[in-house]
């Protein structure tokens, strides 16, 4: 037996437990940048929204705080969670305030909304749902709300709302529904403008998700599916006709399917759909694995079948897919061109679009991050990404797309604006050494296909070992690799 001499490893529990800021949920609102950040350091790790001005980018931002300190904004629907918070500005008639609205995790049945009028760094929270105003039949006291969408033509918000009133998981109710926003405006209660304070726009299916409405605000997309079934496995997208905005809300006929069969089991064919997203002249825009990977679809609107706008053998999708609300594995630009991101052996790779079908592919030299995660952008020539690898942590990154003359050779490299932690206090070179890069590996599975894993293989062992020692060997496992 080989006795072992204990030798102190700069890597400690206080490294671990203080290895960074987390950020998530990344998006753009009026020339700033949003975020969810959870800091070890302050809060205990609760997750605050924070954001800062696009226009004064410098190597020490200082970002604002937008909730409470006692606040943990995140939401807690499909169990997973995820679009917890959304920023917007709304217009009250004479002035627009900028509005953050959030669910809390200790307070889950609670929609609040940080409201500011531009001019005060000071931030109003007001809770929206339930209203304190009025003891009311539509009122209930056990839901969650996450993945919002702000209707601006009705100056509404529609969620996914889900009713845990009877808990056992088969008697709870997931729906998408239309949520008055009248308390913002005028602090009256919607009851007394004869505005209903919830409407349902889906329900019957047991999950739903990503709710976007189309710039008329008569067409609402959305993901649902029901069980056994897992949201990556089989799903439907469906548009749902709205009345016009100038005559409320309320829903027409039957959801048509764009895409998908929830009749289909995965073995008679049955395929997922994932993340719609309306452009500016209402095109729809989804994901589907028809083919076996996440392509990017397009739908014209009027067509009886999507069609695949650029196929390859790759997932433009993040790991979290279907299960976790609120993500954006690519965005549709004001001008038409979408911006997505797929993954091969060598990482995350960008891809551009453009309206006639073109495509370009930016890799290491103009993206370096191997791992890039929740895209937004600030206008159609700037985006912002969450990036990171195996050993540096996430941090918050700026690109500047290239020009339509430029090629993808000398197009700008993107920049860390916003590191999670700083490199030089948490000293990240003295411990790279003592940091595994994981190895992807593949293995054949119980139903003839191949399942995935990472191998994180030894590091910074002793030179004194035999080379017969084997050190202990942890094995995480997912469900994703006992499919």
């Amino acid at each position: 037996m080989v006795k072992l001499t204990e030798k102190p490893s700069p890597i400690t529990t206080e490294t671990v437990a203080l290895s960074g800021r987390r950020f998530s949920e990344l998006r753009h609102v009026d020339g700033k940048i949003f975020y969810t950040c959870a800091d070890p350091t302050k809060n205990k790790s609760f997750a605050a929204v924070e954001s800062f001005a696009t226009s004064s980018l410098s190597s020490d931002i200082t970002p604002s705080v937008h909730t409470p300190a006692t606040s943990n904004v995140r939401s807690a629907v499909h169990e997973y969670g995820g679009g917890s918070y959304l920023p917007f500005e709304i217009n009250t008639g004479e002035t627009k305030k900028e509005v953050i609205v959030f669910t809390d995790f200790a307070n889950s049945h609670v929609l609040y909304a940080s409201v500011s009028d531009g001019e005060t760094s000071k931030d109003e929270v007001i809770q929206i749902y339930p209203p304190l105003s009025s003891e009311n039949e539509e009122v209930k006291k056990n839901v969650r709300f996450a993945d919002f969408e702000f209707d601006h033509n009705r100056n509404r918000l529609v969620c996914i709302m889900e009713d845990h009133t009877e808990p056992r998981p088969e008697n709870v109710v997931n729906t998408i529904v239309s949520l008055s926003l009248s308390i913002l405006i005028d602090e009256v209660y919607p009851k007394a403008k004869n505005e209903p304070l919830i409407e349902i726009l889906a329900q019957g299916n047991d999950f739903y998700a990503c709710p976007k409405l189309d710039p008329t605000g008569t067409k609402l997309a959305y993901i649902t599916w029901n069980h056994p079934s897992m949201p990556w496995f089989v799903t439907e997208l469906c548009v749902q006709e709205l009345s016009s905005p100038a005559m409320g809300i309320s829903c027409f006929g039957k959801p048509k399917v764009i895409h998908g069969c929830k009749e289909k089991e995965l073995s008679d064919g049955g395929f997922s759909v994932a993340e719609p997203r309306w452009s500016k002249d209402s095109n729809l825009f989804f994901l589907s694995d028809n083919s076996g990977w996440y392509n990017l679809y397009k739908w014209d609107g009027t067509s009886d079948e999507a069609t695949c706008i650029f196929e390859k053998e790759a997932d433009f999708s993040s790991a979290g897919q279907g299960w976790v609300l609120g993500l954006s594995p690519y965005i549709v630009l004001e001008d038409g061109r979408i911006l997505a991101s797929y993954t091969n052996k060598e990482g995350a790779i960008l891809v551009i679009v453009d309206i006639d079908g073109n495509i370009k592919e930016f890799s290491r030299t103009n993206i370096p991050p191997p791992a890039i995660s929740s895209l937004c952008a600030e206008n159609d020539s700037t985006i912002y990404f969450l990036g990171g690898s195996p050993t540096d942590p996430a941090a918050i990154w700026k690109w500047k797309l290239p020009s339509a003359d430029e090629e993808s050779g000398i197009a700008n490299v993107a920049q860390k604006i916003l590191p999670s932690l700083d490199p030089i206090k948490a000293n990240l070179g003295s411990l790279e050494p003592f940091i595994t890069k994981p190895n992807l590996i593949s293995f054949p599975n119980k139903r003839g296909g191949m399942s995935y894993g990472y191998y994180y293989a030894p590091n910074n062992l002793s030179k004194d070992l035999p080379k017969d020692f084997k050190p202990p060997l942890l094995v995480k496992v997912s469900f994703f690799s006992l499919l």
